[in-house]
């Protein structure tokens, strides 16, 4: 049986509001907590340009939400077009379902080259210590980017001086 739609005006979206948040216990439906009714919004399903109102609920209202969840929901599904995800044959919940599955998963024990660890960086004074310390005839190497050179590595060595650096 097909749904009777009703056309709302702005002011409507107020007592409605207050009614969704009263049936649904004061509760958000998706971060399953409590709110005030201040923080909450009438959520409804955006309609595209090809589809008219009530196909495939297209403008329907569907709850009342709090509105920072609001917000994420339409950057999802907007970035499930956008990303070409809807181009797969897979419908955005069940995608949904199948993300919190996978990051559920237990992580494996191998760590991705872009996650190594930082190489701690000189500190310039510790550098500008062993410099004043340095007499020998060879050029002293520059003060490096990141990490520390072997050859400054050899000269603290040489001279006995711990290097020290800056807190990653």
């Amino acid at each position: 049986m097909k749904k009777e739609l009703i056309q709302l005006k702005r002011k409507d979206l107020k007592p409605l509001r207050e009614e969704y948040h009263t049936d649904q216990d004061n509760i958000c439906p998706i971060l399953k907590q409590e709110f005030d009714v201040g923080d909450m919004v009438v959520d409804h399903l955006h309609m595209t340009k090809k589809e008219t109102i009530g196909e495939n609920d297209a403008g329907l209202i569907r709850g009342c939400i709090h509105r920072q969840v609001n917000s994420f929901e339409g950057k999802v599904v907007n970035s499930f077009k956008r990303y070409g995800m809807n181009k797969f044959g897979m419908s955005l919940p069940n995608l949904l379902r199948n993300l919190a599955d996978y990051l559920e998963l237990e992580a494996s024990e191998y760590i991705h080259p872009n996650e190594a660890p930082k190489k701690p960086k000189l500190m310039k004074s510790s550098y500008n210590k062993l410099k004043k310390v340095y007499n020998q005839k060879r050029k002293f190497p520059a003060y490096p980017k990141s990490g520390i050179t072997k050859a400054l590595q050899g000269i603290y060595d040489m001279y006995d001086i711990t290097p020290e650096f800056y807190k990653v």
